[in-house]
């Protein structure tokens, strides 16, 4: 299951949130992509004396097969079937169906009744659920006859993986509650954790997540202490799926590095397909399409060896989303239309709905409307009966694009609230933004701009809370945290190179006097015989190692103090770049964060023991200015995201061309930049506003492969303090939320227009906060503040209240 990503101004914002932990993040998720690419190779060696030995067992055992009696022969088909049913299962079926006739009609042993639970094993891995039932409804039959609990138990968890396989899981959930009362009754504790397991995955399809994740820690724990390796392996994939599903990518990461270990080690061919496709899953939702591409085609060739069918579907399905991602239309609509067509086979309602929720939104994309809502309306009506509202979920999202497309708003608005429904009760912050733009959207093509306006205002909320929150997860920012590591190592080895350096010239001195001891020691013992001449011979040789000794304790020290120099040089370029925007180069909020509170005091206190007015400088204040890119969506659509990225770069050059080195130029987020001009008159604001404004819209933005964009910007701008009797009623903040307020006054009014508000001579008795943010246009009356715009009438300016 995958979400799809507005690529939308704001949507650009979200996905560059979370950045508290994004240096450990991006260290961690290097580390790891690096690995992953590593094991993408299966170890020859081992695989090979692995298949080996299985190759030489099963000629033995097939050998032994010829001659042997009934019995025997059982016995001897259940180990093959034991030894192949993973890594080779269609083999493993030929040998199920060399077994059955020797079963039926029911089982006559235990020992059969094991090898009963295999065959439904093998069936329901293969997709050929209505043996599976068949064999299912045996084992029931003869459990109860015999009065075998444990039995009846495993045919449960057995129909409810056969259920599940379906999609029928209100009936996979009801076998799976059946065997978790049989396994609690009489105490199987291994079943019991069997049980939990497959509790989780149905919970996870039922959109329980939370759920999902309590019974798989609990089965995951169990299988740990009991010593089941594959079972672990098996449980840590399904966490890792659980953790990826709620955004916590890293740990998802770091879970399925364990979950391929354990695989590898022991050759589980079944449990590495999954793997392949959950980590190449990973790192498309890390926009890491073109990495997650041969991730992809690895478990799909190891799918088809397999005669995996259900995992072939399922890897065409993702591949067809990856090219999607990566603008290759044509091949996106074959690959996933071959995906389609498999699991329409193997009649799996999921994928097929997956598929065509995918090709709708390439349809979309390609902007072939009419066949979108085809697909879009073929994945509702196969979702209806499986109750995988995730699934669900996207193409209604689709749906309601369409009828925006279509002018028909209140299907449209119904569309877009069953998304955010389901959004909101998974906690997806993501879908729940995206969901929001779109329905901010759809009631401004209504006109209804005033609940645009609060839809808006929600998902602006949305993006500050978690624009410290969630990593950028870009290539850019992968890069910049593979630099943050060599910086981290460059800085380790230093370190230790110091203490080495430190260690080895005591070394030495001790060496020098351990010299001097023994030769003091020979001078004192032969001086009898040779004074005169060892006198002279001590002295020379005494000379000549002082003198090499110290010259290589010159050296060492130099090379020490050389060392310490490039060491305090590695920590300052690590701060330098925690501190910078890795597209841009430009500074990023965490270096606003350090230093406008030193301007901001040096303000205040310039205000509080000034004794009149007029000693006050006209440059006693800091100029805020947010400036974002009009329709900046439009070159991420047309273009794609390099397009974008490459015109973002360019703007922090226009930005540097206006404004002074000594001002701090911030990216503020996506396409939005805030610029704060220190010591400034406010009445240069507007030529500020109006010569930036004018540069952005007369510059020609190269973008790649001889095409070139041209762009407006809309600005908003006020200044601290904000009144001049009381400067410090109002804060810095609070300043940048003015500036906010009048960048949208500006962006609906006109664009490429900048809209400026100054309180200074207000009355700083009349509360302005939190009023504002909601009703800017009654305060603006109330305390008729001077208002700055290049749209020629100030009455058509459109705040908010307005």
């Amino acid at each position: 299951m995958t979400t799809t990503t507005n690529t939308g101004p704001f949507s650009n914002t979200l996905l560059n949130s979370y950045r508290t932990n994004i240096a450990r993040f991006m260290r961690a998720s290097l580390l790891l992509l690096g690995f992953y690419f590593g094991l993408l190779i299966v170890p020859v060696a081992q695989s090979q004396s692995i298949d080996e030995e299985q190759a030489n067992k099963q000629q033995l055992l097939i050998k032994q097969l010829h001659n042997a009696d009934t019995p025997k022969q059982i016995k001897l088909l259940g180990e093959l079937i034991e030894l192949t049913k993973r890594n080779q299962p269609k083999l493993a079926l030929d040998y199920a169906r060399q077994l059955e006739p020797l079963l039926e009609p029911t089982p006559s042993s235990e020992a059969n009744a094991k090898l009963m639970v295999d065959i439904i094993y093998i069936d329901s891995t293969l997709d050929d659920f209505k043996v599976a039932e068949s064999y299912i409804s045996k084992l029931q039959r003869w459990a109860t006859k015999n009065q075998m609990p444990r039995y009846q138990t495993l045919a449960y968890i057995r129909q409810a993986v056969v259920f599940r396989s379906q999609s029928k899981l209100e009936q996979a959930q009801l076998s799976i509650q059946k065997a978790l009362f049989l396994a609690d009754k009489f105490k199987f504790h291994d079943l019991k954790t069997d049980t939990h397991y497959e509790l989780a995955i149905i919970s996870f399809y039922l959109g329980a997540t939370k759920t999902a994740i309590s019974n798989i820690r609990i089965a995951l724990e169990q299988f740990k202490q009991a010593g089941k390796t594959r079972n672990t392996g098996k449980a840590l994939n399904i966490l890792a799926i659980l953790y990826g599903t709620q955004g916590r990518y890293q740990e998802s990461l770091d879970i399925m590095l364990q979950a391929l270990n354990i695989a590898e080690s022991i050759n589980d061919n079944n449990s590495l397909v999954s793997l392949y496709s959950n980590i190449a899953l990973t790192m498309s939702r890390l926009n890491q399409q073109e990495e997650s591409e041969p991730i992809y085609q690895k478990s799909l060739a190891l799918a088809r060896k397999m005669g995996d069918k259900s995992s072939e579907a399922l890897a065409l399905v993702n591949l067809g989303s990856v090219y999607s991602d990566l603008k290759r239309f044509p091949r996106a609509i074959d690959t996933l239309r071959n995906g389609l067509a498999i699991a329409n086979e193997i009649n799996s309602p999921n994928i097929s709905a997956r598929a065509l929720s995918i090709l709708s939104r390439v349809s979309m994309l390609t902007e072939n409307h009419e066949e979108s809502y085809r697909y879009a309306t073929q994945a509702l009506t196969l979702i209806k009966d499986t109750n995988d509202n995730d699934i669900g979920m996207s193409p209604r999202r689709n749906l309601a694009q369409y009828y925006l497309y279509k002018g028909e708003y209140s299907e449209a608005l119904e569309q877009i609230n069953l998304f955010l429904q389901w959004a909101n009760d998974k906690g997806d912050r993501v879908g729940t933004g995206e969901g929001l733009e779109l329905k901010s959207e759809i009631y401004e093509s209504m006109g209804n701009f005033k609940q645009a306006l609060q839809l808006f205002k929600q998902y602006r909320t949305i993006v500050d809370e978690t624009f410290n929150e969630k990593s950028d997860a870009r290539i850019t920012a992968l890069r910049a945290g593979f630099d943050a590591k060599q910086k981290d190592l460059e800085i380790e080895s230093l370190e230790q190179h110091k203490t080495l350096q430190g260690e080895k010239l005591k070394r030495q001195q001790a060496l020098l006097t351990k010299r001097q001891l023994q030769q003091t020691i020979i001078i004192i013992a032969l001086l009898s015989v040779f004074l005169v001449s060892f006198l002279i011979y001590k002295r020379l040789n005494q000379r000549k190692l002082t003198f090499r000794l110290s010259k290589e304790v010159k050296e060492r020290t130099q090379d020490l103090n050389r060392k310490n120099e490039e060491l305090k040089i590695a920590y300052q370029l690590v701060e330098e770049k925690s501190f910078t925007d890795d597209l841009t180069g430009l500074n990023n909020r965490r270096f606003l964060m350090k230093h406008i509170e030193e301007d901001v005091e040096k303000l205040n206190f310039t205000y509080q023991h000034s004794v009149s007015e007029s000693d006050l400088p006209d440059e006693a204040n800091l100029l805020f200015f947010l400036v974002d890119l009009d329709h900046f969506k439009k070159v991420n659509d047309t273009y794609g995201h390099a397009a974008g990225d490459m015109v973002l770069m360019q703007i922090s050059d226009v930005l540097s061309s206006v404004f002074r080195q000594t001002d701090y130029i911030i990216r503020w987020g996506g396409e939005e930049f805030l610029i704060v001009v220190k010591g400034a008159n406010r009445n240069e604001a507007s030529n500020y506003a109006e010569r930036l404004r004018e540069i952005i819209e007369s510059h020609t933005f190269n973008i790649g492969d001889d095409n070139s964009v041209k762009k407006t910007c809309s600005i908003g701008f006020t200044f601290y303090p904000c009144f001049k009797n009381q400067p410090e009623k109002v804060s810095w903040t609070q300043v940048i939320d003015i500036a906010d307020q009048c960048l949208y006054a500006a962006k609906r009014s006109h664009r490429n227009a900048w809209v400026g508000l100054d309180f200074y001579n207000s009355d700083p008795e009349q509360a302005i906060f939190p009023d504002f943010l909601y009703q800017p246009f009654d305060v603006i009356e109330q305390l008729n503040p001077s208002v700055m715009s290049s749209v020629a009438n100030e009455k058509l300016l459109q705040w908010p209240a307005a």
